[in-house]
């Protein structure tokens, strides 16, 4: 495999990767959460929702990010 190659990476992870999967799932859900928020007015409490979801949205994205270094590091020392 070719690990410069992040996309081959990715769905080499994927398919070994449960963890990484299920994180996967929830980042999209998110995403497309928050894009069914964008242009129209949010209530406060809809806003306060918003930012959760971001923060949970971008922790989700770092520990994919985490799972793809660890995996690229392991096949580099084998």
């Amino acid at each position: 495999m070719d690990i410069d190659d992040n996309a081959e990476l990715i769905d080499y992870v994927r398919s070994i990767n449960d963890e990484y999967r299920k994180i996967e799932k929830i980042h999209h859900k998110l995403d497309n959460d928050l894009k069914k928020m964008e242009g129209r007015y949010l209530t406060p409490d809809e806003e306060m929702l918003k930012k959760n979801m971001q923060k949970d949205k971008l922790i989700k994205k770092d520990r994919m990010t985490q799972i793809l270094r660890d995996y690229r590091e392991k096949i580099k020392t084998q």
